[in-house]
């Protein structure tokens, strides 16, 4: 967005690019993308994520931290977003499960339940197939379930 460029450029310490021809405009910034990512990416590579949140948020530049698995699940915002919830397991006790990110007004939606148990749901599966219980009898003698 043009009006974050100069504040991105500043925080940076990346003035230069302000004047660079391949960056003056946002045409020719889209036009030398992987140019200008492989400027940015090597101004970002000099100090850590933590710091350049700290550096590019003081500079009111739109910003965010990115996340590996582990990050994602301890960051503030999803925990205060409930995208991460703990759900009660049978034989696990509590278990922390992604939960959806959508909200409706009107109908809960997200996780509700941990996942069955391997064959917890056989029997009124193969019923609602249409098998007897004779027919689920024979199935579990044979072993094929």
């Amino acid at each position: 967005d043009p009006k974050w460029w100069p504040a991105l450029c500043k925080a940076l310490n990346r003035e230069d690019m302000l004047t660079d021809q391949r960056f003056e405009a946002p045409r020719g910034r889209f036009q030398n993308r992987l140019a200008l990512l492989a400027e940015i990416d090597g101004a970002l590579a000099r100090n850590s994520r933590d710091n350049w949140l700290k550096i590019l948020k003081a500079a009111d530049v739109p910003c965010g931290p990115v996340h590996d698995y582990a990050g994602t699940t301890t960051d503030p915002q999803v925990l205060a977003n409930e995208y991460i919830t703990t759900l009660e397991h049978p034989n696990l006790g509590p278990v922390r499960v992604v939960n959806s990110p959508i909200r409706m007004s009107k109908m809960p939606v997200g996780a509700r339940q941990t996942a069955p148990e391997l064959g917890q749901h056989t029997e009124e599966t193969l019923l609602e197939f249409g098998y007897s219980w004779d027919e689920i009898a024979a199935l579990r003698a044979c072993e094929a379930i």
